[in-house]
């Protein structure tokens, strides 16, 4: 049994100093690795193309009329510095990868990371703004849910008929949005520090 178990470590020991056989990957010049590396460093293939669906969510919300068109403009302007952000983020993912070699692109390549943190700063400053009037917006709806309920418990226990059933399913629905909206907004607070640092701001 001993000799079994040393044999089986020197195998595995042997095999794990051995140098690998991925020549596919360790040659620079294929860009199947290129690839490789840049996904296993920072996996921002995941954002290719992603400005696509800001395109997407901007018709989406100018469709919308539910909302007052001022909180709307800010959502707007939200989505369109995503929009921007993506596609910076996209070409220096590509630069990175080679898969854009052409001598504009790598002679301002600082130039593009600022431009990309520029636009996620656009993006998150637009974005607590609309959060905070989005979240005032809920704020007059609740209070207006609450007297409606009110109003119903002055002829008996609220719950009885579709329309007070529908107004507590909205007024739960509403107490859920607010929790997303201001865990948002905490998030983008961070995120606005975290880019006028790196923006080196006055």
């Amino acid at each position: 049994m001993f000799i079994r178990t040393s044999r089986a470590s020197r195998t595995i020991s042997s095999s794990l100093s051995s140098p690998r056989e991925y020549g596919s990957i360790d040659d620079d010049h294929l860009l199947s690795a290129r690839i490789y590396r840049s996904m296993s460093k920072n996996r921002k293939i995941f954002n290719l193309f992603k400005f696509i669906d800001e395109i997407y969510n901007i018709l989406r919300i100018n469709n919308d009329t539910k909302k007052e068109i001022y909180i709307r403009f800010f959502d707007i302007m939200a989505h369109a510095g995503a929009f921007f952000h993506f596609i910076f983020d996209n070409i220096l993912w590509m630069v990175s990868t080679r898969i854009i070699s052409h001598d504009f692109f790598t002679r301002n390549i600082e130039s593009l990371k600022y431009y990309r943190y520029t636009t996620s700063m656009w993006r998150a400053v637009f974005n607590m703004i609309y959060s905070v009037l989005d979240l005032r917006r809920l704020n007059r709806k609740e209070k207006e849910k609450k007297f409606k309920l009110l109003q119903y418990s002055g002829s008996g226990p609220v719950g009885q008929n579709k329309e007070s059933l529908d107004d507590i399913t909205e007024m739960f629905d509403i107490k859920f949005k607010k929790r997303i909206l201001q865990l948002d907004i905490f998030h983008t607070g961070v995120r606005c520090l975290m880019l006028y640092d790196v923006l080196n701001l006055p």
